[in-house]
């Protein structure tokens, strides 16, 4: 069992946490059950959603945020042409990878749930807060303690 209050934090640690906890899933036989409370915001839902929903519970105070992964650089050209289309292409690369992550990320935690991936994206995209209950009736918890 894992019990997780969480800010957020770095995407691509959530993703190992997350995998592990799958690997575990998978291989082990045995079952695993995430408990979210007060508050699991960002990187905890990946975590969140390498669990079964019928393995997920939130305590009745939990609030959820689900948003689009967000990076911060400033990219500096400097040079001759083919040089600076080069380094755009690269950026956009790392933009592509993450939106790709981001994306089965989401299908992991919605999957078998009352809602669609457009829909999540959409609310994605303001920072969507859900609390437990809208968490138990869109069908991405299995139940409230």
């Amino acid at each position: 069992m894992l019990e997780l209050s969480t800010e957020g934090g770095d995407a691509d640690t959530a993703r190992r946490i997350a995998l592990e906890i799958s690997l575990f899933i998978r291989d082990s036989g045995r079952q695993a059950y995430f408990v979210g409370k007060s508050f699991v915001y960002s990187a905890g839902i990946t975590i969140m959603g390498a669990f079964p929903i019928s393995h997920r519970a939130l305590t009745y105070d939990t609030t959820l945020l689900v948003h689009e992964r967000r990076t911060k650089q400033t990219i500096q050209l400097d040079g001759p042409m083919q040089a600076n289309i080069q380094i755009i292409r690269e950026h956009l690369a790392v933009l592509e990878t993450a939106q790709r992550i981001e994306e089965q990320g989401f299908k992991n935690l919605i999957e078998g749930s009352n809602i669609d991936l457009p829909t999540l994206y959409q609310r994605a995209r303001g920072n969507y807060y859900m609390t437990a209950q809208e968490a138990l009736e869109l069908g991405i918890i299995g139940s409230i303690l």
